[in-house]
């Protein structure tokens, strides 16, 4: 009996996902107890997630994406209610992890996001290479005809390759999980930021503009899951001027910037860490601007040298050609980034 190829990926990703979990959390166990306890405690956290997640997983494909949303919530509070349970008991009698056992609810939406979230993303991905392999095609084929447009061509395709890096959602889950365990305050918001994070990076990258007001909620976000990351070890300022929000931007456009400044300027001395950010909008245009702390020198040359700035000043350069500037910077010890927008006749 053979299975249809997609129902053997299914399998294949769900065995890859709850194999790495326990890894993960076997690791964090083994920090603590002997290995034989780690395994047993490890297994015991993972296997109840499973069927709850699966269960969840299914509901979601079966009753939200069909926009039948009060089945999908009376079913899915049912299912965390009757697992939420279950799992209670088995945390209790037989993991005896008392940890754990405030946490069973909160466990299962935890690992249901991550569970959603990585197929999002591995779907997107797969879109995203057919997409590339369609529009090289087309390339290949107009510039024959075209040899003038070449440039242009080649400016699309990086355009298409240059991807938002997503390994600010893979930290920001395994900072969540750290706070889920430790029954940290501040979980439940983290999980509810970063809801509202991966919800915007879906929806806006469906779009080719976007309200300014969106992006600076988006930035908020992002901003909120690092200070509950850092704690006290960073100080961050976002000054938003409010005038003109209500304008139309290409999407995603400032968070590489935003990421820039906690990969290159976050040091072992918390006391320099500093990020200050400040957007302004006005009737000339967008200014948004960044400065963190230089952490070494090599920082400082693998931030000015980054793909990431090299992507955006193409973007900008298709984008809004001959109205867009990016500029870089060093003040003391700092490294600014200002970016300008200008509406058509703003001045520069």
């Amino acid at each position: 009996m053979q299975f249809p190829s997609s129902f053997r990926a299914k399998i294949v990703y769900f065995t890859i996902f709850w194999f790495s979990a326990w890894i993960l959390i076997f690791l964090t166990f083994l920090s603590i107890l002997d290995p034989m306890h780690a395994v047993g405690n490890s297994l015991g956290f993972v296997l109840p997630l499973t069927i709850p997640v699966f269960l969840l997983d299914l509901l979601f494909g079966r009753f939200f994406l069909a926009k039948r949303y009060w089945i999908y919530a009376i079913s899915s509070i049912a299912t965390l209610v009757l697992f939420g349970l279950i799992n209670l008991l088995i945390f209790k009698f037989v993991v005896k992890n008392p940890e754990a056992e405030s946490n069973t609810v909160l466990s299962i939406i935890l690992f249901f996001l991550i569970y959603r979230g990585v197929q999002y993303f591995r779907s997107g991905m797969a879109q995203q290479m057919k997409l590339n392999e369609a529009i090289a095609s087309q390339m290949r084929l107009e510039i024959n005809l075209r040899e003038s447009e070449s440039r242009q061509f080649k400016a699309e395709l990086d355009l298409l390759k240059a991807q938002i890096n997503p390994h600010f959602l893979f930290n920001t889950l395994n900072n969540i999980y750290s706070l889920v365990v430790t029954r940290h305050e501040h979980a439940p918001d983290a999980i509810l930021r970063l809801s509202s994070v991966m919800r915007y990076v879906l929806d806006a990258s469906k779009s080719d503009r976007v309200q300014l007001s969106d992006e600076i909620r988006f930035i908020d976000d992002l901003l909120m899951l690092e200070e509950i990351r850092l704690e006290d070890q960073c100080i961050i300022d976002f000054t938003v001027a409010p005038d003109f929000t209500d304008r139309d931007v290409a999407p995603l456009l400032f968070i590489p910037l935003v990421e820039n400044c906690f990969k290159h300027g976050i040091s072992a001395n918390k006391e320099s860490n500093r990020v200050i950010i400040s957007l302004t909008s006005n009737e000339d245009g967008i200014t948004f601007t960044t400065v963190n702390h230089i952490a070494s020198r090599s920082v400082k040359q693998s931030q000015q040298q980054g793909n990431g700035l090299a992507n955006l000043r193409k973007r900008l350069g298709i984008i809004y050609p001959g109205t867009a500037s990016l500029e870089t910077d060093e003040v003391e010890n700092d490294y600014k980034v200002k970016m300008k927008i200008l509406q058509r006749g703003g001045k520069n």
